[in-house]
């Protein structure tokens, strides 16, 4: 299993997951995304180049380690940043690699992901409608970081906001070769996807949307409730969270049958109503399951933006 940390991260972030799944008997791979602590070269916002380097460490662990690695079961992890360049491995898995100066061949086959906190749909997360502009994405590329951005990347981000330009943003978001959300209608991978309702970075909504596309026969489980991205840390939803990753890579990778058999298609915690209940780490949050995400029963609230730049359940 290949972890991946978020960004900003790096890969001392994740080893903690390792460590765990290799005292259960796996072999376990960490590492540093390129223009992150240690690693070289720039960093292309989960580019081709991402996705590239984590086929080089796949291909590279299964050549130094074939008495221990099975190529045939492989499964990728992360949060955040870790989530989106696993998804990627899973949608380009056993795909033709597309042409680059760097490599050729085939996508490895990934046999099962567990992705936290993350987006499947580039396009609509970070430039809704093709005129919104993600501020936290923006941000990330112009502010001070620990991360080496790609000077070009950083020189189209900032035409675009400062000139206030959507379709300029638009095209960072929309590339091709950044979003696999056109690829998620093929995708065979088992996928566990997690995520919480008040995640600042990824809005739940699109991520429903996009793996509401993968092909029935694609064995998947969505959770959404809390933690991570400045949603409520909570100790309760932590832990299962925990105990779905362990159970998702043993039924997939090894092949034990257990509680994701059990699962519904759709996970989620209700959110508390009470403001103390709701920031409490060691309340129990009520779950509940359907076979759709979201349920049928569920109803649409929507907000507008008032005049004082609040929203606000009227509209204006």
């Amino acid at each position: 299993i290949v972890f991946t940390h978020g960004l900003f991260g790096q890969r001392t972030s994740v080893a903690h997951l390792a460590r765990e799944f290799a005292e259960a008997g796996y072999a376990t791979l960490t590492y540093d995304v390129r223009g992150h602590d240690t690693a070289s070269g720039y960093h292309t916002l989960w580019g081709q180049r991402e996705r590239l380097d984590l086929v080089e460490l796949i291909q590279w662990t299964q050549a130094s380690y074939p008495g221990l690695v099975d190529p045939t079961r492989t499964g990728l992890g992360g949060v955040s940043q870790g989530g989106i360049l696993s998804f990627d491995g899973a949608a380009w898995s056993g795909l033709p690699i597309e042409p680059n100066p760097w490599m050729s061949g085939t996508y490895p086959t990934i046999a099962a992901i567990v992705v936290e906190n993350f987006s499947a749909e580039f396009s609509a997360t970070f430039a809704p409608d093709g005129l919104g502009m993600h501020t936290n994405a923006a941000a990330a590329l112009l502010g001070i970081t620990s991360v080496r951005f790609d000077p070009q990347l950083v020189a189209q981000a900032a035409n675009a906001v400062l000139n206030d330009d959507p379709a300029s943003w638009n095209a960072i978001a929309g590339d091709p070769t950044r979003d696999p959300g056109p690829l998620v209608a093929t995708m065979t991978t088992p996928v566990f996807a997690m995520s919480a309702w008040d995640d600042f970075w990824f809005p739940t909504e699109k991520l429903v949307e996009i793996l509401n596309t993968l092909p029935a026969s694609t064995p998947r489980c969505v959770y959404l409730g809390t933690g991570g991205h400045s949603s409520p840390a909570n100790d309760v939803e932590r832990d299962q969270r925990n105990v779905w990753r362990r159970d998702w890579f043993d039924r997939w990778l090894k092949g034990v049958a257990g509680s994701p058999d059990a699962l519904p298609n759709f996970t989620y915690a209700v959110t508390p109503s009470a403001v103390n209940v709701y920031l409490d780490e060691l309340t129990t949050w009520e779950h509940g399951g359907s076979a759709v995400g979201p349920p049928a029963d569920t109803l649409a609230y929507r907000l507008y933006v008032a005049d004082n730049g609040e929203l606000w359940p009227f509209a204006p």
